[in-house]
């Protein structure tokens, strides 16, 4: 077994036009295999920022695609909310943090998640042990 950490940390930049939007930085860590970092940004109005940059940020990180198409990894919860995995690919964008939070933890994940002063989230933390079945595609 080795241990996954999938860490996501997030910065908000002022625009005088849509106000502040995220920066997420999505860290996907298989200890001693593999380590993948990845960015999304989004902006506008009309939807959840938020999560829209972190769906960005997943959807280019090379370990969490692998997570994907792992057979151990359901990616049909919706019965814990909305679907976050259409066809093999992360498609939470605008759905906001809650649906990931959900399907992360409905396969097994413990997640973390800090908030600054205002109580805007700035980091989220998810640890899974994943077995040798997970490790063997990476």
């Amino acid at each position: 077994m080795r241990n996954l950490t999938i860490s996501i940390t997030i910065e908000y930049k002022r625009n005088r036009t849509w106000g502040w939007n995220p920066t997420a930085t999505v860290t996907a860590v298989l200890d001693g295999v593999r380590t993948d970092t990845t960015t999304g940004k989004a902006s506008g109005w009309g939807y959840d920022k938020l999560s829209a940059a972190v769906c960005r940020a997943f959807s280019e990180n090379p370990l969490l695609q692998t997570l994907l198409m792992w057979d151990g990894w359901q990616t049909d919860t919706e019965a814990y909310g909305p679907a976050v995995v259409r066809e093999h690919e992360w498609s939470f964008d605008g759905m906001g943090m809650s649906a990931l939070l959900r399907h992360l933890r409905a396969n097994g994940c413990h997640v973390t998640e800090t908030l600054d002063k205002q109580c805007d989230p700035v980091a989220y933390t998810a640890t899974r042990d994943m077995p040798a079945s997970f490790v063997a595609l990476v």
